[in-house]
């Protein structure tokens, strides 16, 4: 559905509509993946001018939603942006391709290899600037208060973050590994697509995301690293994802052991189980008020869990994987 906006999500008020509508239009943009990309040009062309001339705002404690792809974040984000103080950001990559130009893994936007880890010595004062005038401006023409950006892929870039947000925060929604790999796997089956510009699926245009993965994470992940050669030719989704997996739950535990009072850990079979009980402490955790609204909207939306039964993995890939899930809480079984 476009913008996520369906008939329930209208039924929460015109207001909270329009507000996702305008950042969907205006700060998203569409990824190689989606129809529509025509509007990309206009909302590049209106963020680039945000970017130079926006209001800048410099007190601003933005919310990421990181983890893995298709372990809950976008309902998590859809749920949040029901709140009155919310103004919710859906993978807004043309915004972070106007601050940020080389940071594009998927091909979305340039033709440039992108950056999959950013450290703090890639936010210079330039890249800064544009973040908090494209963030700035987005809060004061949405009026709201508390900016919540989900981008899974951010969860390799905190401390890039916290470079120019020092009170940023994240909100790391972490999922069954065998789940997360079996829906990883589908959704590149369903979605996968032959355009004039190559291949596109899953693991971004002609496997770019695939190969900055293979190329610049795994070889800094100690379970991982010594593979690196081996890993770089899986060619099966759920291998694959399997390595995405594995080197999102050590940025993320390396998040937590480095700025604990940053991150906040939230299971999704716990937050589909527990719905009201999870919400409550994440509203708390982004310092904003209850409000029932997002409740009423969990208990509207939120679905039955679906487990997938154990994935087959390649054995170059299994032991970490099986590591990450004890750490993680899960079963390695």
């Amino acid at each position: 559905m476009v913008a996520q906006i369906d008939k329930v999500y209208r039924g929460f008020g015109l207001g909270t509509t329009a507000v996702r509508a305008l950042s969907y239009l205006a700060f998203e943009g569409r990824p190689i993946t989606a129809r529509g990309r025509w509007i990309n040009s206009l909302v590049i062309g209106w963020l680039g001018v945000i970017a130079r001339l926006g209001p800048r705002a410099s007190d601003l404690n933005p919310v990421f939603i990181v983890g893995t792809g298709r372990s809950g974040t976008s309902i998590l984000g859809t749920t949040l942006s029901i709140h009155r103080n919310v103004g919710f950001l859906n993978e807004p990559k043309a915004l972070w391709h106007v601050a940020c130009p080389f940071e594009d893994i998927i091909g979305n936007y340039s033709q440039h290899p992108g950056r999959y880890i950013l450290r703090e010595k890639e936010a210079t004062a330039e890249i800064a600037e544009r973040f908090r005038r494209l963030y700035g401006a987005y809060l004061a023409i949405s009026s709201r208060e508390c900016l919540v950006d989900k981008y899974p892929e951010v969860l390799f870039r905190w401390s890039f973050i916290l470079s120019i947000f020092p009170g940023a925060r994240f909100i790391w929604l972490v999922r069954n590994g065998n789940d997360t790999i079996a829906s990883i796997a589908a959704w590149s089956k369903k979605f996968s697509r032959q355009s004039k510009l190559g291949k596109e699926d899953w693991w971004g245009l002609n496997e770019r995301k695939w190969k900055a993965l293979s190329d610049q994470v795994v070889p800094v992940i100690p379970d991982l690293a010594e593979r690196t050669a081996e890993l770089a030719k899986f060619d099966r989704q759920e291998d694959r994802a399997a390595v995405e997996w594995v080197a999102s739950a050590n940025f993320g535990i390396s998040l937590e052991q480095s700025h604990p009072g940053s991150v906040l850990r939230v299971g999704f079979e716990h937050l589909m189980q527990e719905p009201e009980a999870v919400l409550t402490t994440i509203l708390r955790f982004c310092e904003l008020e209850h409000d029932t609204r997002v409740l009423d909207f969990a208990r509207a939306k939120f679905q039955k869990l679906h487990s997938y039964e154990s994935q087959v993995i390649s054995d170059q890939i299994r032991s970490a994987f099986q590591k990450s899930m004890i750490q993680l809480n899960y079963s390695a079984c």
